[in-house]
């Protein structure tokens, strides 16, 4: 348990505590303890909150000074204001800050945009924070603590899973808290009122979330809409899908498209038994293989087993990878 955590258990606080890290979800969960544990809602005039670049340090002073209203404590927060990276003189203020004032500072490990560190422990501020306060690292989660995270969440929701499955689970998700509850939260969803989660059910809803985007995406490239189909490609990136998966499903995508397109005067029946495509499915195939030419439409296929199979073998990186192939898809479109 860490500090923060038993000084609530205890009811007893510092003055001043820092939590910052790659784990957003560990983060906001300890924040909101600490408000419940004050009795401070969404909107007390107890609790103040700073955010971003832009803090009017005297402001802040004056805040972390006046007395709380009918209430023990008061809580000044200060959210992702990169005070630790930079030259200040916050901590000449707190120095003679009152003891009925909590001053809990929020922040990322690392800026998204550079990817440099924020916290810099040669930073006055910190060095203040650190040997006055509490200061909590707020790591991304390992393999068990991850584990040990759905575990209570399924038994919270009446629901279960093999260990198997678990795993298997756990290695589709994203590797942070937030992530994993949102997966979990749309399986406990998809499966009803049944108690166990299968992994075909894990593979089930993660397909129609790539085909209901994949059919968005490969629409727009058609349209030759470069904006749109980038837009698309973000909210596949937002879905947390491995890269294998993604490039797995526009192989099988435009591997079904040329087969329809290929068998344009076949008995329907017998295109779905071909493609094994879901029934229900059949026409939106139709239609957008009528988007294409032929050729258009191999070249595609060739394009993404190409791009799969670098990737594989080491030879791009997944991000940039799938970025640079999205490019070449609209090129070959253009062109034919």
């Amino acid at each position: 348990m860490n500090q923060l955590l038993e000084d609530i258990k205890k009811n007893e606080y510092s003055r001043f505590y820092l939590l910052y890290g790659d784990s957003d979800y560990t983060i906001n969960n300890l924040k909101n303890r600490l408000r419940k544990a004050l009795n401070f809602g969404e909107a007390d005039m107890n609790c103040t909150i700073y955010y971003g670049k832009d803090l009017d340090l005297q402001s802040c002073a004056d805040m972390i000074h006046t007395a709380p209203f009918f209430n023990d404590k008061r809580l000044v927060i200060l959210e992702n204001t990169e005070l630790f990276k930079t030259s200040n003189d916050l901590s000449d203020y707190l120095k003679d800050s009152p003891e009925f004032t909590i001053v809990l500072f929020l922040e990322k490990r690392k800026d998204d945009d550079t990817k440099k560190a924020i916290i810099n422990k040669n930073n006055k501020l910190y060095k203040f924070v650190s040997k006055n306060g509490v200061v909590i690292e707020c790591k991304k989660p390992n393999k068990d603590e991850m584990t040990s995270f759905t575990l209570i969440r399924l038994k919270e929701s009446g629901k279960a899973m093999k260990k198997s499955t678990l795993t298997y689970f756990l290695s589709q998700v994203h590797p942070n808290f937030y992530n994993i509850k949102n997966e979990l939260d749309k399986l406990i969803a998809y499966v009803g009122e049944r108690e166990e989660i299968k992994t075909e059910d894990i593979d089930e809803l993660t397909c129609k979330l790539i085909n209901n985007q994949m059919f968005k995406m490969i629409d727009e490239i058609a349209m030759g809409r470069t904006d749109k189909v980038f837009y698309m490609y973000r909210e596949l990136l937002e879905l947390q899908i491995n890269v294998n998966v993604i490039l797995a499903n526009l192989r099988t995508h435009f591997k079904q498209l040329l087969e329809v397109k290929l068998s344009d005067r076949a008995p329907r029946s017998e295109v779905i038994s071909k493609t094994r495509m879901q029934p229900f499915l059949y026409g939106s195939y139709v239609g957008q293989a009528e988007r294409f030419s032929y050729t258009t439409l191999r070249v595609m296929l060739e394009k993404v087993c190409d791009y799969e199979y670098k990737f594989k073998t080491g030879q791009i990186s997944d991000v940039l990878g799938l970025e640079i192939l999205i490019i070449e898809l609209l090129g070959i479109k253009k062109e034919n």
